[in-house]
């Protein structure tokens, strides 16, 4: 199994899993980029931008005051691991790009011609994500006539075309079905379902469900959500399952958890021998 783990690295500090660091400190800084590849993570997800719903949109000077620095951190740790830059802002981007980031990762699925231009200049792994709107108005953006599956499937098919014609090599384009964003609970569990009807349209497939919403959702006792604290064993269930339906990435909090489990599926699919 070629899936890789993707290990989050916030510097947002309303992130909604409450690990947001301070760019400010350099220390805890490289203590979790350090604890990120010793337990196995395969790529840094870096990210100065709070995309949980409602979350408000900073500048892009600060954005950049926030991810340039981690990602020389990074690479002074790590020189040769996959960064991926985590941001739909192409002046962003481009700092991120030209100070060491190896990967663009864009909530927005290029929609952004800027963003398009930048993929087809760096000629970099991008990720297109499916989204409506933006953190603030997303909630309110869940209808999906044709269904959801349709649509998200629909929507990448598209983008990563209209990316192709532009010039980006096919191989580079990793397709995202925006677990939790602009959709239900419901319809996240549907897409995690259906990962490979997404899997079908012949691109890499990243799976981003870590911790969010919709498990605690689904471990509700009355009317309390459970809180992002306990929907580890969550986490790694629906995982498992996006591991074995096509998944390629994982974008995870935990990596330690998240290898694991790449582990177990290997060994369950019969690609880890596993000695007596």
């Amino acid at each position: 199994m070629s899936a890789h783990i993707m290990a989050i690295i916030n510097t947002s500090p309303d992130s909604f899993s409450g690990d947001g660091l301070n760019v400010a400190d350099e220390a805890a800084i490289r203590r979790r980029i350090v604890q990120a590849v010793n337990e196995g993570a395969d790529i840094l997800d870096i990210g100065g931008q709070s995309t949980r719903p409602g979350a408000e949109i900073i500048d892009e000077s600060t954005e950049i005051e926030r991810v340039v620095p981690v990602i020389a951190i990074a690479r002074q740790i790590s020189p040769t691991i996959p960064i991926s830059i985590d941001t739909f802002k192409p002046s962003v981007g481009r700092a991120a790009l030209d100070a060491g980031a190896t990967m663009l990762n864009d909530i927005s699925g290029f929609t952004d011609s800027a963003m398009v231009d930048l993929a087809c200049e760096y000629q970099c792994d991008i990720v297109v994500m499916h989204m409506r709107g933006t953190p603030q108005t997303m909630t309110s953006l869940i209808d999906y006539p044709k269904g959801v599956v349709s649509e998200v499937e629909a929507f990448c098919a598209a983008q990563a075309h209209k990316l192709i014609e532009a010039g980006v090599a096919p191989e580079h384009i990793i397709i995202d079905p925006g677990i939790g964003f602009a959709k239900t609970a419901a319809q996240s569990f549907q897409l995690t379902k259906e990962l490979p009807e997404l899997s079908a349209l012949g691109f890499r497939v990243l799976y981003g469900a870590s911790n969010k919403s919709f498990l605690g959702k689904a471990l509700r006792q009355g009317d309390a959500i459970a809180p992002v604290e306990e929907r580890a064993v969550a986490t790694d269930v629906v995982n498992t399952y996006a591991l074995l339906h096509g998944a390629n990435i994982l974008r995870v909090h935990n990596v330690r958890s998240a290898v694991q489990t790449r582990a177990i599926v290997t060994a369950i699919m019969g690609e880890h021998e596993v000695t007596s």
